[in-house]
Protein backbone atom coordinates (compact mmCIF):
# COMPACT_ATOMS: atom_id res chain seq x y z
CA UNK A 1 0.00 0.00 0.00
CA UNK A 2 2.81 2.40 0.83
CA UNK A 3 4.30 1.85 -2.63
CA UNK A 4 0.95 2.77 -4.24
CA UNK A 5 0.83 5.92 -2.10
CA UNK A 6 4.39 6.91 -3.04
CA UNK A 7 3.31 6.67 -6.68
CA UNK A 8 0.79 9.47 -6.00
CA UNK A 9 3.48 11.85 -4.72
CA UNK A 10 5.31 14.25 -7.02
CA UNK A 11 8.93 15.14 -6.36
CA UNK A 12 8.16 18.56 -4.86
CA UNK A 13 4.77 17.96 -3.26
CA UNK A 14 3.90 19.05 0.23
CA UNK A 15 2.43 16.01 1.95
CA UNK A 16 0.93 15.24 5.33
CA UNK A 17 1.75 11.90 6.91
CA UNK A 18 -0.51 10.76 9.73
CA UNK A 19 0.59 8.58 12.64
CA UNK A 20 0.26 4.80 12.58
CA UNK A 21 2.13 1.85 11.13
CA UNK A 22 0.72 2.08 7.60
CA UNK A 23 1.47 5.78 7.30
CA UNK A 24 4.92 5.17 8.80
CA UNK A 25 5.63 2.88 5.84
CA UNK A 26 4.88 5.76 3.48
CA UNK A 27 7.51 7.88 5.25
CA UNK A 28 9.93 4.95 5.19
CA UNK A 29 9.51 4.44 1.46
CA UNK A 30 9.84 8.06 0.36
CA UNK A 31 12.78 8.17 -2.04
CA UNK A 32 16.00 9.60 -0.61
CA UNK A 33 15.97 12.33 -3.29
CA UNK A 34 12.44 13.57 -2.40
CA UNK A 35 12.57 17.38 -2.57
CA UNK A 36 9.15 18.19 -1.19
CA UNK A 37 7.86 19.00 2.26
CA UNK A 38 6.57 16.52 4.84
CA UNK A 39 4.21 17.67 7.58
CA UNK A 40 3.70 15.14 10.34
CA UNK A 41 2.76 14.62 13.97
CA UNK A 42 4.22 11.10 13.99
CA UNK A 43 7.46 10.64 15.94
CA UNK A 44 8.50 7.55 13.88
CA UNK A 45 7.81 9.41 10.60
CA UNK A 46 9.91 12.33 11.85
CA UNK A 47 12.80 9.90 12.42
CA UNK A 48 12.43 8.59 8.86
CA UNK A 49 12.56 12.14 7.54
CA UNK A 50 16.08 12.55 8.97
CA UNK A 51 17.42 10.53 6.03
CA UNK A 52 15.77 12.86 3.47
CA UNK A 53 18.45 15.55 3.12
CA UNK A 54 16.69 17.34 0.24
CA UNK A 55 13.26 17.38 1.88
CA UNK A 56 11.83 19.89 4.29
CA UNK A 57 10.15 18.45 7.39
CA UNK A 58 7.62 20.29 9.52
CA UNK A 59 6.99 18.63 12.87
CA UNK A 60 3.73 19.37 14.61
CA UNK A 61 4.11 19.81 18.33
CA UNK A 62 1.79 18.92 21.13
CA UNK A 63 1.49 16.26 23.76
CA UNK A 64 3.08 12.93 22.84
CA UNK A 65 0.62 10.05 22.93
CA UNK A 66 3.06 7.27 23.77
CA UNK A 67 1.28 4.22 22.35
CA UNK A 68 0.60 5.79 18.94
CA UNK A 69 3.80 7.89 19.07
CA UNK A 70 1.84 10.89 17.79
CA UNK A 71 1.73 14.48 18.94
CA UNK A 72 -1.83 15.56 19.71
CA UNK A 73 -3.73 18.39 21.33
CA UNK A 74 -4.31 22.07 20.70
CA UNK A 75 -0.68 22.81 19.82
CA UNK A 76 -0.75 20.24 16.99
CA UNK A 77 -4.14 21.49 15.78
CA UNK A 78 -3.08 25.15 15.85
CA UNK A 79 0.15 24.43 13.96
CA UNK A 80 -1.69 22.42 11.31
CA UNK A 81 -4.32 25.13 10.80
CA UNK A 82 -1.63 27.50 9.42
CA UNK A 83 -0.35 24.97 6.86
CA UNK A 84 -1.53 23.62 3.49
CA UNK A 85 -0.52 20.43 1.67
CA UNK A 86 -1.34 18.94 -1.70
CA UNK A 87 -1.97 15.50 -0.17
CA UNK A 88 -2.68 14.01 3.24
CA UNK A 89 -2.14 10.33 3.94
CA UNK A 90 -4.50 9.43 6.77
CA UNK A 91 -4.84 6.18 8.69
CA UNK A 92 -7.96 4.80 10.37
CA UNK A 93 -8.64 2.09 12.93
CA UNK A 94 -11.77 0.99 11.06
CA UNK A 95 -13.55 1.57 7.77
CA UNK A 96 -17.30 1.00 7.80
CA UNK A 97 -20.10 1.90 5.38
CA UNK A 98 -20.79 5.10 7.34
CA UNK A 99 -17.17 6.24 7.27
CA UNK A 100 -13.91 6.11 9.21
CA UNK A 101 -13.29 5.37 12.88
CA UNK A 102 -10.42 5.83 15.33
CA UNK A 103 -9.80 4.09 18.64
CA UNK A 104 -9.81 7.16 20.89
CA UNK A 105 -11.43 10.55 21.14
CA UNK A 106 -7.96 12.00 21.85
CA UNK A 107 -7.02 11.48 18.18
CA UNK A 108 -9.97 13.31 16.63
CA UNK A 109 -8.87 16.94 16.72
CA UNK A 110 -5.40 16.30 15.31
CA UNK A 111 -6.65 13.98 12.53
CA UNK A 112 -9.46 16.33 11.53
CA UNK A 113 -7.01 19.22 11.41
CA UNK A 114 -4.68 17.25 9.13
CA UNK A 115 -7.61 16.45 6.84
CA UNK A 116 -8.74 20.10 6.64
CA UNK A 117 -5.22 21.17 5.68
CA UNK A 118 -5.00 19.06 2.52
CA UNK A 119 -6.20 19.54 -1.04
CA UNK A 120 -6.49 15.76 -1.46
CA UNK A 121 -7.24 13.28 1.32
CA UNK A 122 -5.91 9.75 0.82
CA UNK A 123 -6.98 7.22 3.43
CA UNK A 124 -4.68 4.23 3.81
CA UNK A 125 -6.30 1.19 5.43
CA UNK A 126 -5.40 -2.50 5.23
CA UNK A 127 -8.14 -5.02 4.46
CA UNK A 128 -8.26 -6.01 8.13
CA UNK A 129 -9.66 -2.57 8.95
CA UNK A 130 -12.67 -3.05 6.65
CA UNK A 131 -15.89 -3.64 8.55
CA UNK A 132 -14.00 -3.70 11.86
CA UNK A 133 -15.37 -1.88 14.88
CA UNK A 134 -13.60 1.03 16.55
CA UNK A 135 -14.86 3.34 19.23
CA UNK A 136 -15.00 6.85 17.76
CA UNK A 137 -16.45 8.03 14.44
CA UNK A 138 -13.88 10.25 12.70
CA UNK A 139 -15.88 11.27 9.62
CA UNK A 140 -18.03 10.08 6.75
CA UNK A 141 -16.45 9.64 3.31
CA UNK A 142 -17.24 13.15 2.00
CA UNK A 143 -13.74 14.62 2.64
CA UNK A 144 -12.00 11.50 1.26
CA UNK A 145 -10.70 11.53 -2.31
CA UNK A 146 -8.90 8.17 -2.43
CA UNK A 147 -8.89 5.01 -0.30
CA UNK A 148 -5.83 2.77 -0.68
CA UNK A 149 -6.11 -0.79 0.61
CA UNK A 150 -4.54 -4.17 -0.04
CA UNK A 151 -7.68 -6.17 -0.95
CA UNK A 152 -11.12 -5.33 -2.32
CA UNK A 153 -13.42 -4.13 0.48
CA UNK A 154 -16.74 -5.81 1.31
CA UNK A 155 -19.56 -4.91 -1.08
CA UNK A 156 -21.33 -2.64 1.41
CA UNK A 157 -18.20 -0.53 1.93
CA UNK A 158 -17.37 -0.50 -1.79
CA UNK A 159 -20.88 0.79 -2.52
CA UNK A 160 -20.54 3.54 0.11
CA UNK A 161 -17.18 4.60 -1.35
CA UNK A 162 -18.62 4.72 -4.87
CA UNK A 163 -21.67 6.67 -3.72
CA UNK A 164 -19.36 9.22 -2.07
CA UNK A 165 -17.15 9.54 -5.16
CA UNK A 166 -14.11 8.03 -3.44
CA UNK A 167 -11.54 6.49 -5.78
CA UNK A 168 -10.66 2.97 -4.61
CA UNK A 169 -7.07 1.81 -5.14
CA UNK A 170 -6.36 -1.85 -4.37
CA UNK A 171 -2.59 -2.05 -4.09
CA UNK A 172 -0.79 -5.01 -5.56
CA UNK A 173 1.17 -7.11 -3.11
CA UNK A 174 4.93 -6.81 -3.48
CA UNK A 175 5.44 -10.45 -2.55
Amino acid sequence: MAHACIGMVSERDTIIIDAGTTCYEIARQLPSDFKGTIITHSAPAIQQCLRLASARTICLGGELLHDSQAFIGEMAVAATARLRAQKAFIGAAAVRPDGLYVDRDLELAAKRSLIRSADQVIVVAAAGKMGRSALVHLMDFSPVDVLVTDAPPPAEIAAALEESGVELVVAQSST
